[in-house]
């Protein structure tokens, strides 16, 4: 997010992720933002917790594209 827009992201807000909780957390702010962005987003926070690789690549894509518009 912060290469599409460094000042979008408050990273007061993002944790470690040592823990299941912190990862949840940093996973929907992560999507918040693409979503803020404009994103079309097909994917949900647990996608990115577990690393769903299909998911993570459309969710990625999705970024990739508003980065070239």
């Amino acid at each position: 997010m912060s290469a599409l827009k460094p000042s979008a992201v408050n990273w007061s807000i993002v944790n470690d992720g040592k823990d299941e909780d912190e990862r949840k957390e940093n996973a929907k702010y992560a999507i918040g933002l693409a979503k803020k962005f404009g994103a079309v987003i097909f994917c949900v926070w647990d996608d990115i917790v577990e690393c769903n690789k299909k998911m993570m690549l459309i969710f990625l894509a999705s970024l990739y594209d508003l980065a070239h518009k």
